[in-house]
């Protein structure tokens, strides 16, 4: 399937890359992270419990694959947050071009704010129209797994087969700056974009079925290490 990034100003031709594959943004906090517990070299059970491998989250399949699901809308130059002698928080940027924009409190009554956020609304521009193939729709989301990001992008989901205009991403800042000044670099990441077919689900409640639980648990267990991934996991693949 292709997924096209059409831009739509000429300052985005020239200017703003299009999204990229999400697995080129990998935090450094993950590649940093051990891959077994305590300090131990080589895969192998716990030294706790039976119950699990001495993994750690990096040996997580599942995890990984929500970071490099889909792609990823990158801030696109330096922003600068300060905070005044009152405490109120503002943000500057030196490029001169058009990034982020309000709503009205009067839109986003009742929302709730983050913990140790703001419960102003502002949104990401983003100036490019996403094109799917008919059938295929997009979520968009605050990146996966992120939590060290001091926003939050709220989620939502668009028919990007047909409708024509440009998607904004409405976010929320976090009051979680240790500084007066903060400055959030280029390149960090705003929004995961995750194609997904359009289908009809039916949810059907089934019955309790011991034997079979029993055998699941018996082929996870069967395989000490990365027991998921080599028996069930499939590879998922963005360009």
């Amino acid at each position: 399937m292709i997924i096209k990034f059409e831009p739509m100003s000429k300052d985005t031709v020239e200017l703003i890359q299009p999204p990229r594959v999400a697995a080129g943004c990998i935090p450094e906090w993950y590649k940093n992270a051990p891959l077994h517990m305590d300090g131990e070299k080589q895969d192998s059970l716990s030294k706790e419990t039976t119950a699990t491998s001495n993994l750690t989250m990096k040996g997580c399949s599942p995890f990984l694959d929500a970071l490099t699901h889909g792609y990823m809308y990158e801030l696109p130059f330096d922003i600068e947050f300060r905070r005044d002698k009152f405490g109120k928080l503002g943000i500057r940027w030196a490029t001169g071009i058009d990034l982020i924009s309000g709503h009205t409190p009067e839109q986003h009554e009742g929302l709730a704010k983050p913990y140790d956020g703001h419960d102003g609304v502002l949104k990401w521009k983003f100036t490019y129209r996403i094109i799917t193939p008919p059938g295929y729709s997009c979520l968009f989301t605050h990146p996966l797994n992120r939590n060290d990001l001091p926003f939050r992008t709220l989620s939502g989901i668009i028919e990007t087969d047909t409708y024509p205009g440009v998607i904004e991403f409405p976010f929320q800042l976090l009051d979680n700056f240790d500084e007066n000044i903060y400055i959030m670099e280029k390149g960090t990441p705003l929004c995961q974009i995750i194609p997904f077919k359009r289908d009809n689900w039916e949810g059907k409640k089934l019955e309790y079925n011991e034997l079979s639980l029993a055998k699941a648990h018996f082929d996870l267990k069967s395989k000490i290490v990365r027991s998921y991934k080599t028996q069930w996991w499939k590879k998922k693949s963005f360009s």
